[in-house]
């Protein structure tokens, strides 16, 4: 699954379904996954759970101009918009199982390269006990960014929130595997995989 960016991977993903249910095992790769809609993993997700689990949370600067002005006057009540410490929060939602074809078998999902919609995607993935994250560290770049063109035709990306665990852990510091395995220039030079490789191997003792 290397992209949440259009629905069809969704619709791609039921097609296989039927093969999904005749396996002892899945492996996820996700190490080269990075923006999209969180609503398309979480599509996906609902086929890999047996009961409900959260969402991420997440908190937004509040921008209002006229608090900032009545600051000015009254800075008891609108000092937090002053000094940009205004906070609008949103709490987690929840993703329940698939009424059908439920997957309810042990995963690996291979990490790395991940960002955005893929993140959340394991903030919610964390909470299945039947799932094991190999790879390294993800690269915490969630948040829904403002994207505004720079000179000569670059481009700039901010992010306009901060993404947090269900229970308040910030995710902009990445998703930490459980398994830590970094590829080295040995194994890139040799065609080696061995996030793939150790992905392999936790689940064929787990099925034997």
């Amino acid at each position: 699954m290397n992209t949440f960016g259009d629905n069809e991977v969704v619709n791609e993903f039921k097609k296989t379904l039927p093969e999904l249910k005749k396996c002892k095992a899945i492996l996820i790769d996700l190490r080269r996954k990075g923006g999209g809609d969180s609503e398309i993993g979480f599509s996906i997700l609902k086929y890999l759970v047996d009961k409900p689990v959260p969402t991420f949370k997440l908190k937004t600067r509040e921008n209002i101009s006229i608090y900032k002005a009545w600051g000015k006057w009254d800075r008891n009540e609108y000092l937090k918009y002053i000094t940009g410490n205004a906070w609008y929060d949103i709490n987690p939602d929840t993703i329940y199982p698939a009424e059908e074809n439920r997957l309810n078998v042990p995963i690996v999902t291979l990490i790395g390269n991940t960002g955005s919609a893929a993140e959340d995607f394991l903030v919610s993935m964390n909470s299945i006990e039947n799932v094991v994250l190999v790879g390294k560290t993800t690269a915490g770049c969630t948040g829904t960014p403002y994207i505004f063109d720079l000179p000569v035709g670059g481009m700039a990306f901010v992010t306009t929130s901060i993404q947090m665990y269900p229970d308040g852990r910030k995710q902009r510091e990445g998703v930490k595997p459980d398994i830590e395995i970094k590829p080295t220039i040995k194994d890139i030079i040799e065609d080696k995989d061995p996030v793939l490789e150790k992905g392999i191997e936790i689940l064929t003792d787990k099925i034997n």
